[in-house]
């Protein structure tokens, strides 16, 4: 037998009792589920029972400089990323893990939600939308270096565009995006970078800049 206080006078009480003893008020029975404190790998993590039940257990911590947050469940984690207050930098840890590690290094993405599309890195498809003039550019560059037949390096800007390409896919991948199917796109480089802009949410703009780059290529 346990002991609860009385809601009313404060004063413990049976656990089984209808009412209390000292001033008659009756007793709700309500399921109390406390928060245990477990220990794993010398880290602390909070598991919430009704959470664990529910099919939606808060798991996860995160930092926000040096102040620790949580636990949260997956979908909170979700919002959160969507209203910006967690990004892909954010260090991130539930109680399996040895270590914090940033949201985008972490590959359990089944538990984890992608990042925010607008922090996807733009770095490589950028290189790659103006891949025909940097290509052809250096191409001309080292042929004029090394005194070789103009054209004759002609492979030097298709292995900048595999590059590039290669990349920005692993880059979208680490952002948690599924990305099956979109390899063999390198052989349609504009082709890709609509779908990639479909993809992500984003206006066509480094599509358009390849286009116009290829068109200058061969007016030039």
């Amino acid at each position: 037998m346990a002991l609860v206080k009385c809601s009313e006078c404060n004063k413990e009480i049976s656990d089984k009792a209808k009412a209390c003893v000292h001033c008659g008020n009756p007793i709700k029975k309500e399921i109390a589920i406390d928060k245990e404190i477990v220990k794993n790998s010398n880290k602390e993590t909070v598991t919430n029972l009704s959470d664990a039940l529910s099919g939606s257990p808060k798991i996860w911590f995160y930092k926000v400089g040096e102040e620790k947050n949580g636990p949260i469940s997956v979908e909170q984690v979700k919002k959160l990323t969507e209203e910006n207050i967690i990004n892909q930098e954010t260090l991130m840890w539930k109680n399996d893990m040895y270590h914090w590690l940033k949201l985008k290094e972490i590959t359990t993405l089944e538990e984890v939600p992608p990042i925010p599309k607008s922090e996807v890195s733009s770095v490589f498809v950028w290189l790659l939308a103006f891949m025909p003039i940097i290509g052809a550019v250096l191409e001309y560059a080292i042929t004029n270096a090394i005194g070789v037949v103009s054209g004759s390096l002609w492979f030097i800007a298709i292995l900048l565009n595999i590059f590039a390409y290669v990349l920005d896919l692993r880059a979208i991948k680490k952002s948690g995006y599924d990305i099956s199917g979109y390899f063999w796109w390198i052989i349609l480089v504009p082709v890709y970078l609509f779908k990639r802009a479909k993809l992500l949410e984003q206006k066509n703009t480094y599509a358009f800049v390849w286009c116009i780059a290829f068109v200058i290529l061969l007016l030039y």
